[in-house]
């Protein structure tokens, strides 16, 4: 476990000493090639994570979602390590709760795990094979497994 620890820290530090050009321009070329994907174009339900810090930005992806129509829900964090996927109707919808980071608010209502078509999924780390290296929370390694949506992991 300790070399995951270290390898976060490494892949962390590394995200943090990327020039912000260069981290925007990773942005553009991962946010246009979701955009552009089958999935995305056919999917009508959406579960996206609120980018925060040096993760892949995910908030053009969610405006073109909210503004196309697509139904729209993003990770609320409850008590026990549980990721509930929430509606939002807008970025007004959001309130800064767990670990800082904006979810949804108590008034929006939870997603049926089977009506997702799609979950974009941060990660610091893949294989080709589609294995995931996470933040080390284990909230995505509990919830993928109760959705049967196309995963899109972002990862740069």
């Amino acid at each position: 476990m300790r070399d995951k620890s270290a390898l976060r820290r490494a892949l962390l530090r590394q995200r943090r000493e990327t020039d912000p050009a260069e981290r925007r321009a990773i942005d553009r070329a991962i946010t246009e090639r979701v955009l552009q994907s089958e999935p995305y174009r056919h999917s009508r339900t959406l579960f996206v994570y609120y980018s925060v810090a040096e993760e892949i930005d995910t908030h053009a992806i969610l405006s073109d979602a909210l503004n196309s129509g697509k139904r729209v829900c993003l990770p609320k964090c409850l008590p026990g390590g549980v990721m509930q996927p929430r509606y939002i109707t807008s970025e007004e919808d959001l309130t800064e709760e767990s670990y800082g980071i904006p979810e949804p608010g108590a008034h929006c209502p939870a997603a049926e795990l089977t009506d997702i078509d799609l979950c974009l999924i941060p990660a610091l780390a893949c294989t080709a094979q589609g294995f995931r290296l996470g933040y080390g929370g284990g909230f995505y390694d509990r919830f993928l497994p109760r959705t049967p949506a196309y995963r899109m992991v972002l990862c740069a």
